[in-house]
């Protein structure tokens, strides 16, 4: 059964532990690549829309949904939302997923990782890859909770299954992204509304490849 109560006391740590303060000091054993493009949302919000688009440049892959953030959470959880990584583990990680994303593409400039739950985890991710780049879909709420309603996802995603469940969620994930707008720097970060890119997708898309560091390709 989805967890209301622990739901929102992930929230709570998570903004308590990543402030805007903790965000700017600099991570002597943070990585520089600019290799992760990290596209996140709630689920059915057009993260595999955007994906696709970045990976039909000629310098950039997609990945898919990979599970390497939320293996990471699951092994060090108290990093996550307790206290800050210390400079081995931040090393070994940024090691690792970048070892995970060369398994896709050994030379692509940019490699996609269209997992939606990494929205919360950015906080984290930011400190171990400060040159990464993140892309948030932003969908019209109603519409992202009845499409989620509406599949069959694993159980994982339980609060799926029950429309009070979901508006729980929803507002949680809402006063997380809310946060991360507020603290994570500008240059790193996109909104990229989904009823809007769908309306000019050439326009969104010139966007899209312009904040990520390369150069427009027809």
């Amino acid at each position: 059964a989805y967890d209301r109560v622990g739901r929102t006391a992930w929230v709570d740590d998570v903004i308590r532990l990543y402030t805007a303060e903790c965000i700017a000091k600099p991570v002597e054993s943070a990585n520089e690549s600019r290799r992760p493009v990290l596209v996140v949302g709630m689920m059915r919000s057009g993260t595999s829309l955007v994906e696709q688009i970045i990976a039909s440049h000629p310098e950039a892959v997609g990945a898919g949904e990979l599970q390497f953030w939320g293996m990471a959470e699951h092994k060090h959880q108290d990093l996550f939302r307790s206290r800050l990584p210390d400079s081995e583990i931040s090393a070994k990680l940024g090691a690792s997923y970048l070892k995970v994303l060369a398994e896709h593409s050994a030379d692509a400039v940019r490699v996609v990782d269209k997992t939606p739950a990494n929205v919360d985890y950015l906080g984290f991710i930011h400190r171990v890859f400060p040159n990464a780049c993140f892309i948030y879909m932003q969908r019209d709420p109603v519409d992202t909770c009845l499409s989620c309603y509406f599949q069959n996802f694993v159980n994982a995603s339980s609060f799926t299954m029950d429309l009070q469940d979901l508006a729980h969620y929803y507002r949680e994930h809402h006063r997380l992204v809310n946060h991360w707008r507020s603290v994570l720097p500008k240059d790193v970060f996109l909104e990229v509304p989904y009823a809007a890119l769908v309306a000019d997708q050439e326009g969104w898309s010139r966007r899209i490849i312009e904040f990520i560091g390369l150069e427009w390709d027809p």
